[in-house]
């Protein structure tokens, strides 16, 4: 059964600006802060880290222990404290459930599972968290944002109570969605800084989930972003690019050379306005396979540039931002079910193309899946470890001996690959 998400409440959004227009000298000074805010992150996690019990705030012995070692002020080393804790919480929390998750493999018989997780488990219990996407967060006590000020930019933040009397004043321009994001929520009085930007947080208000309306399956992948029952497909952008070809540029790009932030940034915002192009009217479901943990298992060096969390992520915007519920499903078997007929073969795919053994219906393979999504269909964990879509079974939304769903959902996927006109349909004697 699908993984129902709660229902909505009011959520926190997030707008990045950009603080490339400030002089050398503000960015030199900006660097050198946050250099020496990761530095004194990681003293306060190197003390936190043998500690049993981790405060939220650090006592004040620590912070006197850390004040010779630094020059930022008193202020800025109980903000350091504070993150670097959550750091630590959140790291041995995720050990914990990794743990549960171990016991959990080994008592269902698992091994091979449990084997590798225990691997990471290894590898990562005695490492310190990496802070090399920690960014300072900082709360109104050290800044102000001027929005009024009559300049070529929207508005300037100031930076104070950083230490050795150091002040930034940084300059940056608005955005269309953090225009957005200010009209429908209210700024929270915290920002988060990076060398290169400036992130703002919005309380958005809660959204009444839609009473009326049809579902719609979703199917993602490396060669379309995504694929609806409806028809949809992932649009290429004007100049060309599809996620293949950006994925396949960031794994030609060396990691963390600028080439290859520039490539990460390009698959970002193509993500963001990929999931804008998604036509969600007459919606009020939207169920999406679960791919979460796939780059657990070995996968190609163009798949694991594919970003699975950042897709997922974008969709609950737009469904939360429309007031669509998403349910997340077990993505087993859907990709070689025929939403025709219910046979179930893994020789039903043969790539991009789907042709039924069965029935002789054949369509996009993406679009077979989404429309395999759309409905709900009991699960078939057991099936899996006995092999069984190699001979191949049906496979019906409701317990055999009753009548099917299949023809509703013939009839609704016939509309929508007719619409596409991707692949037509052949009949048992044409294949």
């Amino acid at each position: 059964m699908p993984k129902k998400k709660k229902e909505p409440q009011a959520r926190i959004l997030s707008s990045k600006c950009s603080l490339r227009f400030s002089n050398r000298g503000k960015k030199d000074d900006l660097r050198r802060f946050i250099d020496e805010y990761h530095r004194v992150c990681q003293i306060v996690i190197d003390i936190l880290w043998n500690m049993e019990m981790v405060p939220i705030m650090i006592p004040g012995e620590i912070s006197k222990e850390v004040a010779p070692q630094t020059w930022l002020s008193a202020r800025m080393i109980q903000a350091c404290g504070k993150q670097a804790s959550g750091i630590v919480r959140g790291t041995r929390d995720l050990q914990r459930r990794r743990m549960k998750a171990l016991s959990h493999l080994i008592s269902e018989g698992k091994m091979k599972q449990a084997k590798r997780l225990q691997r990471l488990i290894d590898e990562t219990a005695v490492g310190h968290p990496d802070l090399s996407n920690t960014h300072p967060d900082l709360d109104s006590r050290f800044f102000t944002i001027d929005w009024e000020n009559q300049t070529f930019f929207d508005g300037w933040i100031t930076v104070s109570s950083i230490g050795e009397g150091m002040k930034l004043v940084l300059p940056f321009r608005r955005t269309k969605h953090l225009n957005d994001l200010m009209e429908e929520g209210s700024l929270k009085n915290g920002i988060r800084l990076s060398k290169n930007m400036v992130t703002f947080s919005f309380e958005m208000p809660e959204v009444p989930l839609r009473e009326a309306g049809g579902t719609i399956g979703v199917d993602v992948g490396i060669n379309s972003l995504f694929t609806c029952s409806t028809g949809q497909f992932a649009p290429e952008d004007p100049h060309g690019w599809t996620i293949l070809k950006i994925t396949e540029r960031i794994s030609r790009r060396k990691k963390d050379s600028k080439g290859f932030e520039r490539a990460c940034a390009h698959r970002e915002s193509f993500i963001n306005w990929s999931i804008k192009q998604m036509n969600l009217e007459g919606c009020s479901v939207l169920r999406m396979e679960d791919l979460r943990g796939l780059k657990s298992r070995p996968v190609s060096r163009g798949v694991r540039h594919w970003t699975y969390p950042a897709l997922l992520a974008g969709v609950e915007r737009t469904c939360f931002r429309h007031g669509v519920r998403v349910e997340h499903v077990d993505s087993m078997f859907t990709s070689q079910r025929c939403s025709s007929c219910g046979w179930t073969r893994r020789s039903n795919r043969r790539g991009r193309l789907f042709r039924c053994g069965n029935c002789g219906f054949a369509t996009d393979a993406d679009l077979n899946a989404s429309l395999n999504l759309q409905i709900e269909l009991p699960p078939r964990g057991a099936d899996r470890r006995k092999g069984k879509n190699v001979e191949g079974f049906f496979w019906h939304s409701i317990p055999s001996g009753q009548e099917p769903m299949v023809p509703d959902v013939k009839t609704s996927k016939v509309e929508s690959y007719e619409s596409c006109n991707y692949f037509p349909v052949l009949s048992k004697e044409e294949t």
